[in-house]
């Protein structure tokens, strides 16, 4: 359960993303479903969230803005085999951890994340084949309870309807906090402290 359900900065992210007029489409109600809780989500206008990246290319997601935002900062990936999540296998394996199949389980983002970050994204992308969305999905989640999310495939066979397996899950942060103003009387401590620091050496 939502201990700070749809954040400031989540509404200031979503408020954006119209404001803006991102090229990432809006989701459908069952690919909205793919992650929960979400706070919202966006299609991708291309197959991957992480297409040529590179030295001076730009990721995928600040190319369609998700959310109308283009600060996203790729932070871990888990990249799912036959069985499910093989665990993270690019950027940092704290941030984020996996468990479950291919088409349905849970994910957990570390609470650092969110501490860091003002938005935090989430995106599935669906395996090689037969989709009727071969384009990532993009869920812009909140700082919860546990910070534990489920999710299920979004991706469907065209032919029988049948859920396709997820091909990874990747980990965004963007728009990072700026640090905290230390209080007025933080800085007249400091003053005094070095006002203190000044009359010694002058003494010595």
């Amino acid at each position: 359960m939502l201990s700070k359900v749809f954040t400031a900065a989540a509404a200031t992210a979503i408020a954006a993303s119209f404001a803006f007029g991102a090229s990432a489409a809006t989701c459908t109600s069952d690919e909205a479903m793919g992650v929960k809780p979400n706070a919202g989500c966006e299609v991708g206008s291309t197959n991957n969230d992480k297409l040529n990246v590179g030295e001076d290319m730009e990721l995928q997601v600040n190319i369609d803005q998700l959310f109308g935002m283009d600060n996203w900062v790729f932070l871990a990936k888990d990249d799912f085999g036959d069985g499910g999540p093989n665990g993270t296998n690019e950027g940092d394996a704290s941030l984020l951890t996996a468990s479950g199949s291919t088409t349905a389980g849970s994910f957990s983002i570390a609470q650092s994340v969110f501490d860091a970050y003002k938005s935090v994204l989430v995106v599935l992308k669906g395996g090689q084949g037969n989709t009727t969305q071969e384009n990532y999905i993009g869920y812009l989640v909140v700082d919860s309870d546990t910070n534990t999310f489920a999710y299920m495939s979004p991706f469907f066979n065209p032919r029988n309807q049948n859920p396709k397996g997820i091909s990874h899950i990747s980990l965004y942060g963007g728009g990072e906090m700026s640090p905290i103003p230390l209080p007025a009387a933080g800085w007249m401590l400091l003053a005094g402290v070095g006002g203190l620091a000044a009359a010694r050496r002058r003494k010595n």
